[in-house]
């Protein structure tokens, strides 16, 4: 089997949510009814507007950290791209869904690598379309999800994810840094507060992923 996580810009609710309430958005989809994890810059604004726009039965509330059940499935509010796409080839997508800055992530499980491929190539020729990982899947155990580092991690932007890496690769975590923002921000081509920007919204991701993976082996 073959794993492909793909990030794509389409028109939709949970795409717009995310943009417009600086949040990270989990989705798992119900037919009838989401189930829907979140943290967001503005949670009480997201709420607000997912209980208008599809309703809402349930919310629990820490700090900017969500958990929500709507009254309806949001796929309905969404444009369909993608889907089409993985009945074609033979494909499914694996939940959760993942919306961040306007923007969704879809892990793509094939037992042929050539349909990822037909997938990317149709995606691309309809919206902007990145392949953020791929991976073979070899011997699976039983009970345990099909899941990869791209699961246990946030969904930082493609700059956010350069900065941190050219970040991390200079030093600028070394004791003492190996290198500035602003020779962070000449290596990306910005200026030096856009690099600064960047860096903080991808440490801030991390740190708060890593922050719920320590809750849980805490507990």
């Amino acid at each position: 089997m073959f794993e492909a996580a793909f990030e794509l810009s389409l028109e939709g609710l949970p795409s717009e949510l995310s943009a417009r309430y600086g949040a990270d958005i989990q989705l798992w989809c119900n037919d009838h009814t989401d189930f829907l994890v979140a943290r967001a810059d503005d949670p009480d604004g997201l709420v607000a507007e997912l209980d208008r726009e599809v309703g809402v039965r349930e919310s629990l509330r820490e700090g900017n950290r969500l958990v929500v059940v709507t009254e309806e499935c949001l796929e309905s509010y969404e444009e369909t791209l993608l889907e089409p796409h993985l009945a074609a080839n033979g494909c499914l997508s694996l939940p959760p869904l993942a919306y961040s800055e306007g923007r969704k992530r879809a892990t793509v499980l094939a037992l042929d690598p050539a349909s990822l491929s037909n997938i990317y190539a149709d995606l691309r020729a309809e919206t902007t379309v990145e392949v953020r990982s791929k991976r073979e899947i070899h011997a699976p155990h039983p009970g345990v999800p099909v899941v990869g580092p791209e699961d246990a991690f946030p969904s930082l932007t493609a700059r956010q994810l350069d900065a941190f890496r050219i970040a991390h690769d200079r030093g600028y975590y070394d004791i003492p840094r190996g290198t500035t923002t602003e020779d962070i921000a000449a290596e990306l081509g910005v200026e030096r507060r856009t690099a600064e920007d960047h860096l903080r919204r991808a440490e801030r991701k991390i740190a708060d992923a890593l922050a719920d993976h320590v809750s849980l082996l805490a507990r």
